[in-house]
């Protein structure tokens, strides 16, 4: 079973429906916003000086988050254009 697939749920009449709608994408753009935030942690680590291993920690820390939201986000995206939910 897929993503796609795991986030379709099945009403009584077997007629299937999405379980997220236009605000839910909104809510996830929304966070995906955050890696500003999160860019200027590690730029403030680098300026003060944070090891090299250090910072490429949270580099790697921030990137697998990030791939992680942005996947998120174009499920939600996916399954609201499947379904109609937005043009």
């Amino acid at each position: 079973m897929d993503s796609l697939e795991k986030n379709i749920m099945v009403n009584q009449e077997d007629k299937m429906s999405c379980v997220y709608d236009r605000f839910d994408l909104e809510q996830e753009i929304m966070r995906c916003w955050n890696i500003l935030e999160d860019l200027k942690i590690l730029q403030e680590n680098i300026l003060n000086g944070g090891t090299v291993d250090e910072n490429a920690n949270i580099n790697l820390g921030i990137m697998s988050l990030y791939e992680k939201k942005f996947e998120k986000l174009f499920e939600i995206f996916e399954l609201l254009v499947h379904f109609k939910k937005i043009p």
